[in-house]
């Protein structure tokens, strides 16, 4: 079994385990999260449709050993899929108040109908977070427009896929109308910016989206989409972003908007109830900056200078539930050495055993940007 890490968004991890997932593995990241003192939920990122699939058209674009090559993938039977997922997230290894289960259907236009549907039953019987990429690109709404004859918001809603508990990570390309229906239903939209730019998908039309009344939350989207895990520089960029989108200041996305996306809204979007406010009765869960460092020197607008000017240089220590997980410059939850010796074993072996797989990718590359 491989287990690879995809991403974060408003601090959920989406998983991909191959060829599918197991009870095994997905208890095994929720048990790493628990021990190492985090709060997250943890969401298995499943599908039943490999990309050839996915897209109308796209495997009459290859040809030859190739199209052969590409069309023998496949991914488990959905119901299956199904039946790990219902025993993995139902018998959950570790409590659930700080490292919740949740599901995490990828790309709408990547599961069939029966399949979502069967996602979004799951949610509901669990009362579990339910997340997919929404609107990410430009051409997954083209694509659902030639596929399902409407937008995927509207198409998600006819198989009741919304709810307060759906969150969709992106929201780039999202219309109008498609915001009111997320708001209607209470759902949210985790917003990734430093992904999106790095991707190239666009700047998500966040105050639209807080206009129509969408739950926000802020995410990175992990390392292998943006190139950190910085939640200062994704609040920075919230803020920033939408200045480029319009020159009346009242339209802006301000620093105590981005700070709330970053805070409340995502712990919205992760189903954690009274996380995000430094409050009687709420989580202990702090960061603990050094008003001595140069950013707060002199100390004026104090959120101010956090959304703007804060890297994670100020950071001098971090409380999770009330447990201190970070201090003195160290993480005090695990052996940082021997865990990157680790990591640094495991992407050699996933190096070698990916080989043959890295280099159909590419050559598939240049066909799938080419359609």
């Amino acid at each position: 079994m491989l287990v690879y890490r995809k991403g974060c968004t408003a601090c959920y991890d989406l998983f991909i385990e191959l060829p599918g997932p197991t009870v095994e593995g997905t208890h095994a990241v929720a048990e790493a999260y628990q021990s190492v003192g985090l709060r997250a939920v943890v969401a298995p990122m499943i599908a039943d449709q490999m990309i050839y699939q996915a897209l109308p058209g796209l495997l009459d674009s290859f040809d030859g050993p190739l199209k052969e090559a590409v069309a023998a993938v496949s991914m488990p039977d959905w119901t299956d899929t199904m039946a790990v997922c219902t025993e993995a997230l139902g018998d959950w290894p570790v409590p659930p108040d700080r490292v919740r289960p949740g599901l995490g259907p990828t790309i709408p236009l990547h599961c069939s109908d029966d399949f979502l549907t069967a996602c979004a039953g799951l949610s509901a019987d669990m009362g579990i977070p339910l997340q997919t990429h929404l609107a990410e690109t430009r051409l997954q709404q083209v694509m659902a427009q030639r596929k399902f004859g409407t937008s995927l918001t509207e198409h998600l809603d006819r198989l009741g896929m919304l709810s307060e508990r759906f969150s969709g990570a992106h929201g780039v390309w999202l219309s109008e109308a498609e915001m009111s229906l997320l708001a209607h239903h209470r759902a949210g939209i985790s917003h990734n910016p430093m992904s999106n730019l790095r991707l190239g998908s666009g700047i998500a039309p966040v105050r639209r989206m807080v206009d129509a009344g969408v739950g926000m939350g802020i995410g990175t989207d992990a390392s292998n989409t943006s190139d950190g895990q910085n939640m200062f520089e994704a609040m920075r960029l919230a803020a920033t972003l939408s200045r480029a989108q319009t020159p009346l200041s009242q339209n802006w996305i301000s620093t105590a908007q981005a700070f709330e996306m970053a805070t409340c809204g995502s712990a919205r979007l992760m189903g954690f109830d009274r996380v995000g406010q430094i409050a009687a009765g709420w989580a202990a869960d702090l960061v603990f900056l050094d008003q001595t460092y140069c950013h707060y020197t002199p100390q004026r607008g104090t959120l101010d200078q956090i959304v703007f000017a804060e890297t994670g240089a100020a950071v001098r220590a971090v409380m999770i539930a009330g447990r201190m997980v970070f201090a003195e410059d160290q993480i005090l939850t695990l052996d940082e050495g021997a865990l990157r010796a680790r990591a640094l074993r495991a992407a050699d072996r996933i190096t070698h055993a990916n080989a043959d797989a890295r280099r159909m990718n590419a050559a598939a590359a240049e066909v799938v940007e080419g359609f």
